[in-house]
């Protein structure tokens, strides 16, 4: 593996090189709840906030440890699917970033930007990892620069740095290419000097991959929606036109969109009998 190559150097992805030292480490908030009755468990209130680091990636996977322990197998569809992870960092650690990211793909996770906070930097690498990813909202801030190392404590030449920089780079674009990311989206980054940040429009998140939702993951869902309500595909794809057409991108997307999938009626008023729309 590249990352074996540039370990010693540790990457990271701030904001501002000059606050990295200051910066809060990352904590991981939430808690696995279980209902009694019904056996159901879920990880409710489930943050990432601060800078990312190994120890924000151990944290995480132990929640997800304890919810494997404490879920009932006899429960198939207890699973962290549709989980919602909400996001507030500057960024931090490559590395640990894009652990994060596999752990949120292999559980079909949903990270979350609300209105005011910040995904900056690796952080985007998080989130590129979900398989659903609500950031979209004109106040949610999603921005990425170029990646840079530490400051080591040993001698250096140009050549160590640009074989190091390069293995970084390669694991970083095979990482946007398992997630279903352009690469382009890594040009853009050496693109803005590590200094500064781009903040990039819900355009740019969709035009570099970052859509709502994996196209994998809404394949996936795709037919496992169709079986369970049994709809052949032509009539599940209306619906879900209509949904994606017709739902907000907020907090009652889901509630929304499952609603429409079911009736294939939208509860929005239809106005059209009141007129054309004045151009």
């Amino acid at each position: 593996m590249h990352s074996r190559r540039w370990s010693g150097l540790l990457a990271c992805l701030v904001p501002f090189v000059l606050i990295t030292s200051n910066a809060n480490a990352a904590g991981v908030t939430g808690s696995v709840d279980c209902d009694p009755t019904t056996k159901y468990c879920s990880i409710k209130g489930l943050t990432i906030e601060g800078e990312i680091s190994d120890t924000t990636t151990v944290a995480l996977s132990r929640l997800i440890e304890t919810f494997g322990r404490l879920r009932d197998p006899s429960v198939p569809s207890n699973t962290l699917s549709g989980t919602m992870i909400r996001l507030n960092s500057p960024g931090g650690s490559v590395t640990a970033a894009m652990a994060i990211g596999r752990l949120l793909r292999k559980n079909r996770m949903t990270a979350s930007v609300n209105p005011y906070a910040s995904c900056l930097s690796s952080c985007v690498l998080i989130y590129a990892g979900a398989a659903t990813r609500l950031g979209y909202n004109e106040f949610a801030r999603v921005g990425i620069h170029q990646p840079y190392f530490q400051v080591p404590n040993q001698k250096l030449d140009a050549e160590t740095v640009r074989k190091n920089y390069d293995a970084m780079l390669a694991d970083l674009r095979s990482y946007l290419r398992e997630m279903n990311v352009s690469e382009r989206l890594a040009d853009e980054m050496m693109k803005t000097p590590p200094s500064s940040v781009r903040l990039l429009t819900a355009e740019e998140q969709e035009s570099f991959g970052l859509s709502v939702i994996d196209p994998v993951e809404r394949e996936t869902s795709a037919l496992m929606e169709a079986q369970n309500l049994g709809l052949d595909r032509m009539e599940y794809n209306r619906r879900d036109a209509h949904a994606m057409k017709t739902c907000p991108l907020d907090s009652s997307f889901f509630s929304c969109h499952d609603r429409l999938m079911k009736t294939g009626i939208s509860n929005l008023p239809d106005l059209s009998k009141f007129g054309t729309p004045v151009e």
